[in-house]
């Protein structure tokens, strides 16, 4: 089983269990499970519950492509959640010709998006998503999380209670990290709309930006 923590980690404070500020360190891998350890010594604060099962029907799978494998995560500091995404449903499929030399192929059938509280590792809402959701989350500190979709969708998020406020159609599959940046004064979220075809995931080549203040 390919089980490596190969998603990036995020640094925060948080609160342990005997009230005290703790700068830590968090991290999510293919198991599922998003660990909060102390970034001094490197000790086990908490877990959370299993983000690929809680609230929703179906299986987990947790393979080199289950749970949450490659995907950044994001953290709102005002409300103290990380956001997550992970695979939920795995379809094995043969491998084929010309592609990187895996034990196996999957096509993804259902992901999702977990807010997780860290002082806490309960999960304060989940939705589930048709398809893969590679590329991760980016949250600003207006309240709102950005995603992409496996299927070209380009989703915006309320981070406080995980309603859809708005989603774009790219064309192609949306399996990069959002970036959130400032130019003469206004705000802009930006996210490369490639697709992969490893994972199934319709091609393109386009790069797209949204004004997120002025008119």
């Amino acid at each position: 089983m390919d089980l490596d923590a190969a998603s990036p980690p995020v640094l925060f404070q948080t609160v342990d269990v005997l009230g005290r500020r703790v700068d830590a360190v968090g991290e999510i891998g293919k198991t599922g499970l998003f660990y909060v350890l102390d970034r001094d010594n490197g000790k086990l604060i908490r877990k959370s519950n299993d983000v690929t099962s809680i609230n929703m029907p179906g299986h987990a799978d947790h393979d080199w492509a289950g749970g949450t494998t490659w995907s950044p995560m994001s953290f709102d500091s005002s409300l103290g959640y990380v956001i997550v995404t992970a695979t939920r449903h795995l379809k094995p499929e043969p491998r084929r010709h010309g592609l990187a030399e895996l034990e196996r192929e999957w096509r993804v059938i259902y992901s999702s998006v977990s807010a997780i509280n860290v002082a806490t590792g309960a999960i304060v809402w989940q939705d589930e998503f048709e398809g893969g959701l590679v590329g991760g989350t980016t949250s600003t500190a207006g309240g709102v999380t950005f995603v992409g979709e496996g299927n070209g969708y380009f989703d915006a998020l309320d981070t406080k209670t995980g309603v859809r406020l708005w989603r774009f159609q790219t064309g192609a599959g949306v399996n990069a990290p959002p970036v959130v940046f400032a130019l003469n004064g206004d705000e802009y979220v930006a996210v490369a709309s490639g697709g992969n075809e490893q994972l199934g995931t319709p091609t393109g080549d386009s790069l797209f930006a949204f004004r997120l203040s002025g008119k």
